[in-house]
């Protein structure tokens, strides 16, 4: 994970970022989602769980200037997938292929991850081809499929790390090893985000379907979640 975090480190504002992997057994899996944030709307910002839905909320409504791309359900847990976004397509992610970039100044990316009980999973990010800003440039959408690889992380962000001027992400997800520690990667992780930027993190860690061909059903008891939130540690 050391290449990951040093990524991070070096990456003031990396905007939203999914990460998925599994322990080295292949027993657990975990999905990690994290928020940067540099405006005030965005930085208003708490993520909560309600049963089997992982949301964003305002902190303090008074401050919330506009819902549209900073409200939204970031993970869904189904009992055959998880889903984890950065957007509304965690509700339509089945129409994914429908969906665009933001229509915000930075033509913000969608990323997403969509992970099955045996491991396996899928990264995407659909990014505009044109200028900032334009809401009608052509898009790019980008599909990275993963099968199992125990003890192995992968890492999608929305922007570069750039906190001047702000790029979409580029490449292939960003690999690293892991030890199983799913404490001390939480909270690694947290540390490695710009302490300015960083808003919130929420680990969701789940059982995967062994060897012996024991099927696991996902729900709101066997998936268990880990969340930290700036706002409510300054409180």
């Amino acid at each position: 994970m050391k290449n990951i975090l040093t990524h991070l480190k070096n990456s003031p504002y990396p905007g939203r970022g999914i990460i998925v992997g599994s322990a080295p057994d292949g027993g657990t899996g975990f999905a990690l989602y994290f928020l940067t944030g540099r405006s005030v709307n965005s930085r208003n910002r708490v993520i909560r769980r309600e049963g089997s839905v992982i949301r964003t909320e305002a902190f303090d409504p008074a401050l919330l200037s506009d819902p549209t791309l900073v409200i939204y359900n970031a993970a869904r847990i189904e009992r055959d997938r998880l889903v984890v976004t950065n957007g509304s397509q965690t509700d339509d992610i089945d129409n994914l292929h429908a969906w665009t970039f933001e229509p915000d100044t930075l033509s913000t990316p969608r990323i997403s991850a969509v992970i099955v009980p045996d491991g396996a999973f899928e990264l995407s990010i659909l990014k505009s081809l044109g200028a900032p800003g334009d809401e009608n440039a052509p898009v790019s959408r980008q599909y990275f499929e993963y099968e199992p690889q125990p003890g192995i992380l992968r890492l999608i962000t929305t922007y570069d790390g750039n906190s001047e001027n702000p790029a979409a992400f580029s490449g292939e997800p960003l690999a690293g090893s892991f030890d199983g520690n799913f404490d001390l990667a939480f909270d690694k992780i947290w540390d490695a985000l710009n302490g300015d930027n960083r808003i919130s993190i929420v680990m969701l860690t789940y059982p995967l379907n062994n060897s012996k061909g024991d099927e696991t059903e996902w729900n709101s008891n066997t998936v268990l979640t880990r969340i930290r939130n700036r706002r409510e540690l300054e409180s």
